[in-house]
């Protein structure tokens, strides 16, 4: 059986490479920096003053996770968390500890 598709619509070897890489680098199009550059501009919005935090940013199910801990151990309270989709930057969650 003869197949009814010309041969200049398959890909070629290097248009199929080019459309991996692209999927590859769709998948996560949100950097590290990004995502915190995102948490901190959202917490800024609440906290003000963000200097009393360490900030812990992980790769996690294809999500940023970015929490906001305090530094002195000490003192009483917590910081934003924040989950971001890494493919599209949005927002999923946040929570805020005072």
């Amino acid at each position: 059986m003869a197949c009814n598709t010309p041969e200049n619509d398959v890909p070629s070897p290097q248009e199929e490479t080019n459309m991996n890489e692209t999927m590859t680098t769709d998948q996560d199009s949100i950097t590290r920096e990004e995502a915190m550059a995102l948490a901190r501009q959202w917490a800024s919005q609440v906290y003000h003053d963000l200097t009393p935090y360490e900030i812990e940013t992980t790769l996690k199910d294809g999500n940023w996770h970015v929490d906001y801990e305090l530094k002195d151990p000490g003192m009483v309270g917590g910081g934003p968390h924040f989950v971001i989709s890494a493919s599209t930057g949005e927002l999923i969650s946040s929570r805020f500890e005072q």
